[in-house]
């Protein structure tokens, strides 16, 4: 599996790298680009810019991937002036970043980690189906707060060593989710604790089956779209 904190550090390789073929004024050698050698160099940079977004992204209907594609399809006939190609696709790449940096960008890996997850929420209804709540709960309590940590690391809310409560609050006052929700899942952070310390008097069997209902609920709304 390729790394991701590599392909991130490839962008901003892939960056700095554009900047040199973007302008027209650098030294004149990528003024004209009258050469196939600067052509072929903007052109190897353009496949590895698509290569990198695509790779981060797994999805080669996303805009951002389409743009810079689009920009190396220009590219298909030799012409004189590809630093204008290479500087409309640093400008998207630029962009990108500071998208991905922000959170606002599904990456591959939060799919993956969305349809895992679903994965493991239909073995938890399962259990659920044949009453056995306390295997239910582990799974649902486990998957849920996973989800909580996941959400909060791509909104940019410091998780690490922080209570799923503190998480859950962060999120209420932070606006992303409304006091019901918010109400909905300090329930099931209250599952995830006693299926964890194999309280069974204390786990309802209702509340486990709202844990997987509401876990669907934040993996549809944060980390599917």
């Amino acid at each position: 599996m390729i790394d991701k904190n590599k392909l991130l550090e490839n962008l901003e390789e892939m960056i700095l790298e554009g900047k040199q073929y973007a302008s027209a004024d650098n030294n004149h050698e990528y003024g004209s680009y009258s050469t196939h050698e600067q052509y072929h160099k903007i052109f190897g940079w353009l496949t590895t810019a698509c290569f990198s977004v695509n790779s981060i992204l797994g999805d080669e209907n996303h805009i951002y991937y389409k743009r810079i594609k689009l920009q190396l399809d220009a590219l298909s006939n030799y012409n004189n002036a590809a630093y204008v190609n290479a500087g409309a696709a640093l400008n998207v790449l630029m962009r990108f970043q500071y998208d991905l940096n922000k959170g606002l960008i599904d990456t591959l890996e939060s799919k993956i980690t969305a349809e895992n997850f679903d994965d493991f929420l239909g073995h938890a209804e399962v259990y659920f189906n044949e009453g056995k709540k306390m295997e239910s709960g582990v799974i649902s309590g486990v998957v849920f707060e996973d989800t909580v940590r996941k959400i909060c690391k791509k909104l940019g809310i410091e998780e690490k060593d922080q209570k799923l409560e503190n998480l859950i609050n962060a999120l209420k006052s932070s606006g992303h989710i409304e006091k019901t929700k918010a109400s909905r899942c300090k329930t099931a952070a209250a599952v995830r604790g006693s299926a964890t310390h194999a309280n069974q008097d204390d786990l309802d069997i209702n509340s486990v089956r709202d844990t997987i209902a509401l876990t669907r609920e934040l993996l549809g709304e944060f980390l599917e779209r």
